[in-house]
């Protein structure tokens, strides 16, 4: 096996994608006459990728930043969630009851469901936004957000 010529290759690095960092590439000939290369690279650019961020925490930052930028409070304790229309009063309870979820207790409730669709549904207070995304994407669903709350001018 003979040994070719190097040639040096430059990548940006993560603390500076603007700076070259050099990898030296060695190009050999096999026995069969064919190329074949290996890489020399710094061990800075050796090291795992860092892991992705947590899809939880990333919807959950989010969901509390576009509630803060409405300017307006929601329930502490509950959060709303509507349904596809195809879905029905127990279907929807049962979608949250997999979530370990129930909607709100009121006299009302499946004739609320019927004529709007959605549910206010109980949650452990502080966990609002948390349980939005947990429900946000499961089928059925077609809304889930906080409760907001608006006041009335008199």
């Amino acid at each position: 096996m003979g040994i070719g010529l190097g040639r040096l290759i430059f990548g940006g690095n993560s603390s500076s994608p603007d700076l070259p960092e050099p990898t030296f590439v060695i190009a050999t000939s096999t026995s069969d006459g064919t190329a074949a290369e290996s890489a020399n690279s710094s061990a800075k650019s050796a090291q795992a990728p860092a892991p992705a961020a947590d899809p939880l925490a990333s919807c959950e930052s989010s969901t509390k930043a576009e509630a803060a930028s409405k300017g307006v409070g929601y329930d502490d304790s509950t959060i709303l969630v509507s349904f596809d229309t195809a879905v029905s009063y127990d279907d929807a309870v049962g979608i949250l009851d997999s979530f370990g979820l129930a909607p709100h207790n009121s006299p009302s409730l499946k004739e609320q469901f019927d004529a709007n669709h959605w549910l206010t549904v109980d949650v452990k207070k502080g966990d609002e936004f948390k349980e939005v995304c947990v429900v946000r994407g499961a089928e059925g669903v077609k809304y889930a957000g906080p409760n907001y709350t608006f006041k009335l001018a008199e």
